[in-house]
């Protein structure tokens, strides 16, 4: 079954345009060692990247990519005004996420923000928080492990999937400390 697996990813990937084939990559590659009594999470994350006819391509990309196995979760996090076209076109077998939401609890005031309730309400199941572009600032200030912490139990408490960027640590004690610190915040 892998095998088969991999031999169809390599043929979808020879077809991939150039512009998605990194993407398109990190999707494969990760399915090449499934096969055991395990879950797997394989998610994209398109950034700040496409316009709606590059990605109406990439989504064909994904749709011509054969079966997906059984114990394999595939997520496309996309920007938020391509959110509702993905959800259309994208097939069902693969989920799709948000790539940030706000610390907002509901409604109101809070001018750029998209609140989690937003999110799941469009029909997501999946948002990123805590990304290292967002921890680093964009040129300023960014997000601080508070802000990351208190955004994580909102999107859970609105119903969720989070997957909590981390980074890439070095040293194990500091990832245990941030870790331990995180689920203080969050109070799970």
């Amino acid at each position: 079954e892998v095998r088969k697996l991999r031999s169809r990813c390599q043929s979808v990937l020879s077809k991939t345009p150039s512009i998605f084939r990194s993407h398109l990559f990190c999707f494969l590659s990760s399915v090449r060692s499934i096969g055991s009594g395990r879950r797997y999470l394989i998610g994209g994350n398109w950034k700040c990247n496409g316009t709606l006819a590059e990605n109406e391509a990439r989504i064909k990309v994904f749709n011509d990519a054969g079966p997906i196995p059984a114990n394999v979760d595939v997520v496309l996090c996309v920007p938020y005004i391509h959110i509702p076209m993905v959800l259309e076109k994208v097939r069902k077998d693969i989920t799709v996420g948000a790539q940030n939401c706000g610390n907002n609890t509901g409604n109101g005031a809070f001018t750029g923000e998209v609140g989690a309730h937003q999110i799941k309400d469009i029909g997501c199941t999946w948002v990123i928080i805590g990304h290292s572009e967002r921890r680093e600032g964009f040129g300023m200030p960014g997000e601080p492990v508070e802000l990351c912490a208190q955004k994580t139990k909102i999107a859970l408490e609105k119903g969720l999937k989070v997957m909590f960027c981390i980074g890439m640590f070095k040293k194990n004690s500091f990832l245990i400390a941030f870790l331990l610190r995180a689920k203080n915040l969050i109070g799970f």
